[in-house]
């Protein structure tokens, strides 16, 4: 038993966390979990609020009704960032429904239609093979005694525009909600994924598909376009080559007079973007990243 802040807060812990009370109410505020042998942890409060490092959330999960459900599928409502900071200095939480108490997971499915396919199942992921170049898509989401709220679809890691119907809402009353898309494939290897939300935005577990579009009736073009007054020829796009990204972030220097507060978010960010979005033009990227500590091993996405 440990007290803090003049007596006002005990932590107690036991063989499954540590766990935050308020003395003077004799409430639990929250437990702490953290992982033997490293720096991954989690605070989560009686209501379901939480936060901590990205590993520790993708392994924590509830068990409802024999149901394995993620704590990724709360992340909207009830993911709070620097939730502990907050406990500890009497902030104000988000008024939240027990998550103990909220409708069981929603389900969401992808079912790909062409006449003629070749289906493969590799990878936990099915894959299609695709010559026309268009993709019919039907999506769809079941919320048992619930409705569905939200569907989101991506292409390639990126999510598609309300024109193609790919974000929408939904004020159907069933519990069950189907969409179809008719989609322009990209040359090469199509990722598409999507989740459902629910009224208490309580998300599914993702739903991916594969589609590769082989165009052999119109094969890419070779562009010449004018550069200095030369004629310049662009070689087509090969999908199947490998980017290799460098990209360097530092803030530490030994000089602490040069040291940055902002260089290591923007390149974070900056390569996360890079990551995402090149998908779309070519299959593999591999990264190096130069951080504070070191250069991390490279990464193929």
């Amino acid at each position: 038993l440990t007290f803090l802040k003049n007596d006002s807060l005990l932590i107690t812990g036991s063989a499954d966390g540590l766990k935050l009370w308020n003395i003077f109410t004799n409430k639990e505020l929250a437990k702490i979990i953290m992982y033997e042998n490293s720096k991954e942890y989690i605070v989560i409060t009686p209501k379901g609020l939480f936060d901590g490092t990205e590993t520790a959330i993708k392994s924590m999960y509830f068990v409802k009704n024999k149901e394995i459900i993620p704590l990724d599928s709360y992340f909207e409502t009830y993911y709070t960032p620097d939730l502990l900071a907050h406990i500890l200095s009497n902030l104000p939480l988000n008024d939240v429904e027990d998550i103990n108490i909220l409708n069981n997971r929603l389900s969401v499915k992808l079912q790909y239609a062409e006449k003629k396919r070749n289906l493969v199942v590799g990878e936990d992921i099915t894959t299609y093979e695709n010559i026309s170049g268009t993709a019919e898509i039907t999506v769809t989401a079941k919320a048992p005694g619930d409705k569905v709220a939200e569907i989101r679809v991506f292409h390639n890691g990126k999510i598609l525009s309300l024109a193609t119907r790919g974000l929408f809402v939904t004020d159907d009353i069933t519990g069950i909600d189907s969409k179809k898309y008719s989609i322009n494939l990209l040359p090469g290897q199509n990722n598409f994924k999507a989740i459902a939300l629910n009224i208490q935005r309580t998300e599914s577990l993702p739903d991916e598909i594969i589609i590769n579009y082989k165009n052999t009736d119109s094969p890419i073009p070779i562009v010449s376009v004018p550069v200095n007054n030369k004629i310049i020829t662009i070689d087509p796009i090969d999908r199947t080559a490998t980017l290799h990204l460098i990209v360097v972030g530092i803030n530490q220097y030994q000089n602490k007079k040069m040291s940055l507060n902002y260089a290591l978010a923007d390149a974070t960010s900056f390569k996360d973007e890079l990551e995402k979005d090149v998908k779309s033009v070519i299959a593999n990227v591999k990264t190096y990243f130069v951080t504070d500590d070191a250069m991390l091993q490279a990464k193929k996405v």
